[in-house]
C-alpha cells in the first residue's frame, strides 16, 4: 500500500502542518479507520444529533449511555459551545448551551488510555462513568478493572463507582 500522505516529504519536518477533515470516504477505508476513527466519530455525531435536536428538553428524564468513552464528544463539547453562542442554526431547537446537557450522558470506560479516561472523569465526573469491556471483539477492553486502576488520582471510591456500583444505581440494582 502506498502512503497517501507522501506530499509530507514536501515540508520539513519542523515546520507545523494544520490537517483537517474534509469528509471524503476514500480516507477511511484504510488501517481500519471505519473502527478505529469511525466508530468514536459516529458516537459523537449521534450525541450531538441528541443535544442539538432538542430532544432532551422535550425529555428532561432521558439517559443515554455512550459507547467508546463517548467518542470525541468529551474532547469537543466546548466547540459545541461555541458554536451554539455564534451559529444561528445550533440555537433551532435548544436554548441552552450544550455543555449543560453532558449531563444526560453516561460514558463507558473504551478510551484505551488511562490518560484519556482520566480526562473524560475530569470532564464528566466519575458518577457518570459505566464500565465497558465491548467483549468479545478485538477493540474491546480485555481487561476493564485493570484500566480502571491505571488512571492516574481515582480515589477507591471512584473505582468502584465506575467498576459497577453507578451501572447499579442507574439500573436500580440493589447491590
Amino acid at each position: 500500500m502506498r502512503n497517501k500522505f507522501s506530499w509530507c516529504r514536501c515540508v520539513p519536518a519542523e515546520r507545523l502542518r494544520w490537517i483537517g477533515f474534509g469528509g471524503q470516504k476514500e480516507r477511511m477505508k484504510d488501517y481500519y479507520f471505519p473502527n478505529l476513527v469511525g466508530n468514536p466519530l459516529d458516537t459523537t455525531l449521534t450525541a450531538g444529533h441528541l443535544i442539538f435536536s432538542g430532544i432532551f428538553d422535550r425529555f428532561p428524564g432521558l439517559k443515554i449511555a455512550l459507547s467508546h468513552a463517548g467518542g470525541h464528544l468529551p474532547y469537543i463539547i466546548g466547540r459545541m459551545g461555541h458554536g451554539f453562542k455564534v451559529r444561528p442554526e445550533c440555537q433551532d431547537f435548544i436554548k441552552k448551551s450544550p455543555v449543560e446537557y453532558l449531563s444526560q450522558f453516561y460514558f463507558d470506560t473504551i478510551s484505551h488510555g488511562p490518560e484519556a479516561l482520566r480526562y473524560l472523569i475530569s470532564r464528566v465526573g466519575a458518577d457518570r462513568v459505566l464500565l465497558g469491556t465491548d467483549y468479545p471483539y478485538d477493540m474491546g477492553d480485555m481487561n476493564p478493572l485493570s484500566s480502571i486502576d491505571a488512571v492516574p488520582g481515582l480515589s477507591t471510591a471512584e473505582k468502584e463507582k465506575i467498576a459497577g456500583k453507578n451501572a447499579a444505581s442507574l439500573f436500580k440494582i440493589k447491590v
